[in-house]
């Protein structure tokens, strides 16, 4: 017989609701929640790389919330936020490592924008063409941050994935 390993994930949620996006106490409020979730998953000394990969959450309703494996627990988490407005809103995921003293994160973001895309892709000058796969379009800029773009309900949705160290 074939022994299964069953990994337990543990999950850990908290929700920020915030005002207006100029308001700073947002910004501290949230940040301060992201960071509260990385500690209670034991992931500790990587606080600016979080405050830096969150940095331009805003909008009128902010959630973050963290998972981790038990096995990884203070080497690794995975923050998820939401954030924005109806109709202008994010989702963003980033992984946090620490390894060899340092802090990495691969991050993705996706939103969704009532432009097409090719309004979308004009304004994104920075991005050259990869290659198309589908309905999606790829592109990448010159730190190597990725982009898809896909048609989607009149609008467009745009996924951003990059790394950080």
């Amino acid at each position: 017989m074939k022994n299964i390993l069953l990994v337990i994930l543990t999950m850990s949620v908290t929700q920020i609701v915030a005002g207006d996006a100029a308001d700073k106490k947002q910004d501290k409020d949230f940040f301060s929640a992201a960071i509260a979730q990385a500690h209670a998953a034991g992931f500790k000394g990587c606080d600016e790389e979080i405050k830096s990969v969150f940095e331009i959450a805003s909008g009128t309703d902010i959630t973050v919330n963290a998972d981790w494996f038990a096995q990884t627990k203070g080497d690794y988490v995975r923050l998820t936020a939401v954030w924005g407005s109806m109709g202008d809103s994010v989702f963003q995921e980033a992984e946090f490592r620490k390894s060899w003293g340092h802090c990495f994160a691969t991050v993705t973001n996706i939103l969704t924008t009532k432009q097409n895309c090719t309004t979308y892709l004009r304004e994104m000058s920075n991005f050259k063409f990869v290659y198309r796969s589908l309905e999606f379009i790829g592109l990448e800029n010159k730190n190597r941050t990725s982009m898809l773009v896909k048609p989607f309900n009149n609008g467009c949705m745009v996924i951003f994935q990059g790394g950080r160290k």
